[in-house]
Order: C-alpha cells, then structure tokens, then sequence
C-alpha cells in the first residue's frame, strides 16, 4: 500500500507541474542600427537596454568617425571607431548603463547620444 501512495503523489507532482510554465533563455541582447547620411548619425538619439548591440553604417559619399569624446586627453569609455568609408560599418555593444555621447572626429557638427537603461525582467 505504500508504493501505492508513494506512485499516486508522484503522479500528481508530475501532473501539477505540466501546466506551469517553464524557465526559458534570457533573450539574446538586441541590436540597433544608425545610419551616417548627409553629416549626421540617424537617429541622432537612442535609448536601448544594456547588452545591446549598436551598428553604424556610413551611407554618406564622405568618410566618419563614431568616436566618444575625450575626457582630459582621454576616451574612458564607448565606441572609437576607426575611418569608415562609404559603405563601411562599425558596431560597439554596450555593457554599462550611462548616457554616452560620440561624435564623428572628422566632422565636429555630427554627434550622437546613446542613453543605456537597465534592461527589464
């Protein structure tokens, strides 16, 4: 009679559990993409989670930068890319939560502004 007992409270914990939804895989970090077109970065502004991935693709007839200010002689952090021609991209991913502004070295006119939030539950 005990093994009886013992297989019906199995049964009703395994059935009990089948309705429940199950754990899953946190999402992969999303990407956003921003376009150099006529001397500007499109959008000019962002506002992402943490872990997302951000791409630049120059679509301007003239070469940029996506470049973080220096901060006394010094960029502490964000994206430095190299020259990108036309046509090229560059994709930095940010990991810390911040306001991040950059801008193009070649062109001080062009800048940007990432604003990193923690990302939901």
């Amino acid at each position: 009679m005990r093994w009886l007992s013992l297989l019906v409270v199995a049964v009703v914990v395994g059935c009990a559990s089948e309705g429940r939804p199950q754990a899953t895989p946190s999402a992969a970090p999303a990407a956003v993409s921003v376009v150099i077109r006529d001397g500007q970065f499109r959008p000019q502004s962002l506002t992402i989670a943490r872990g997302t991935t951000v791409t630049w693709t120059n679509l301007d007839g003239v070469s940029h930068t996506v470049s973080r200010p220096l901060e006394r002689g010094l960029q502490v952090a964000g994206p430095d890319s190299p020259v990108l021609a036309p046509g090229d991209t560059y994709t930095y991913a940010y990991d810390n939560v911040g306001i991040f502004d950059y801008g193009c070295r070649l062109h001080p006119g062009a800048t940007g502004t990432v604003t990193v939030t923690v990302p939901r539950p």
